[in-house]
């Protein structure tokens, strides 16, 4: 039986300090245009020493005199904006697992073996996108003995995306409900097909290490692929509604319980509820991420006909649609969001720990290392995501 949807998505004052950084970050643009996506060759930018400005921007360029409202400091001088296409600089911590070139290599040589590609360039393109890295650079606080595991059942759900990609709603439901049957070990996979015995042995591998929490994660995975094939991901508009559908699809809950599997950090129900906010501040912060990274090349496939539910669902083409702006210019202002996000996070984050520091200290209870072990964790899910988005083929494709 499939999870109640509704469940898992947070109250809606859970959002509001998100939709306040929005509002301020994505003014309205006087002649908002776009109706559609444009090809493929007009959403590449120019580069910053091509980019053609009128005169009169240059001289908006130049430093001049404003007045900052002080009587005591009069005029200043300060340099007024200039666009940068590089990513303002992150304060997040990064870190990569010690195991990672080791967990790769067998990874990489068990996918590339085993998973039934359509061509050998498809097993190359799998191979040069660094997959299993991103596991490596997200998750390295996971116990070593854990660790293949964490990693491969991560990989395994990219891969899974990547195949009902090409799909309809329909055939994507039908495909996802025999492997979640497998998933939770009702059903017993057919060995001549890879998707079933891999999708099986996998959650059977992280079961017998640890039941409870390779529940959680199977949950979580649910989750994901359902909102995947929902119709409801075509009625999204406007930047909060995209926000909460892909909290949804976006695998939070999924990432969150692999994060508790692979460090065996045991959190009571009233400690996740507390945390649930900083679930939703890391959901838009990587969905974002993501968005920017991915843009062309879900453009790329939406032209083609291949996205899943025949919407392109992306931040950069919603920010630039609602504002009028180009397609450079939202990507900056999503990079300032992230940032802002980012703070966000650090903030709620260190709230957190200062009170149960003060709660220990006042012998009203006792100091959570496992909650705390968490909220570390989830800043590196942050930095490792964006830190393996900047390279990896699977956004930045090669001709």
């Amino acid at each position: 039986m499939a999870p109640n949807m509704n469940a898992t998505i947070v109250d809606e004052s859970t959002w509001e300090g998100i939709h306040t950084v929005i509002v301020h970050l994505s003014l309205p643009h006087p002649k908002a245009i776009v109706t559609s996506p444009t090809s493929i060759d007009d959403t590449h930018d120019i580069e910053p020493e091509e980019r053609q400005e009128p005169q009169e921007a240059q001289d908006l360029y130049l430093e001049k005199p404003v007045m900052n409202g002080s009587a005591t400091n009069g005029n200043v001088t300060k340099p007024l904006y200039t666009p940068d296409d590089q990513p303002p600089s992150s304060r997040f911590k990064v870190a990569i697992h010690p195991r990672a070139d080791e967990v790769c290599a067998e990874l990489d040589a068990f996918f590339a073996t085993y998973w039934p590609w359509p061509n050998e360039k498809a097993r190359q393109k799998f191979i040069a996108a660094d997959t299993n890295r991103w596991g490596c650079w997200s998750l390295p606080l996971v116990k070593d003995e854990r660790m293949v595991d964490s990693v491969k059942v991560n990989t395994l759900l990219f891969l899974l995306d990547d195949i009902a990609e090409n799909m309809s709603l329909q055939e994507g439901k039908a495909f996802y409900h025999r492997l979640i049957l497998l998933a939770q070990g009702k059903a017993l996979p057919n060995r001549e097909d890879a998707y079933e015995w891999i999708t099986y042995d996998t959650f059977a591998s992280m079961r017998a290490v640890d039941e409870e929490q390779t529940n959680g994660i199977v949950q979580g995975a649910i989750l994901c692929v359902l909102a995947q094939v929902d119709p409801a991901r075509k009625q999204c508009v406007g930047m909060g509604q995209l926000l909460r559908q892909r909290y949804k699809e976006g695998g939070v809950r999924f990432v969150a319980a692999v994060i508790r599997y692979g460090m065996d950090l045991r959190i009571s129900d009233a400690g996740m509820e507390d945390i649930k906010a900083l679930e939703v501040i890391y959901s838009s912060f990587g969905m974002i991420v993501n968005d920017i990274y991915s843009y062309h090349k879900e453009l790329r496939a939406y032209k083609e006909g291949g996205m899943e539910g025949g919407e392109l669902l992306n931040a950069v083409e919603m920010q630039a649609h609602d504002t009028g702006l180009s397609y450079g210019a939202a990507k900056r202002v999503l990079w300032m969001l992230c940032r802002e996000l980012e703070l966000l996070f650090l903030e709620k984050a260190q709230a957190m720990k200062t009170e149960m520091d003060r709660v220990g200290l006042e012998g009203k209870g006792e100091k959570n290392g496992d909650v705390r072990s968490y909220l570390d964790a989830f800043e590196y899910v942050m930095s490792g995501n964006e830190k393996w988005s900047e390279y990896t083929e699977r956004y930045h494709e090669k001709d």
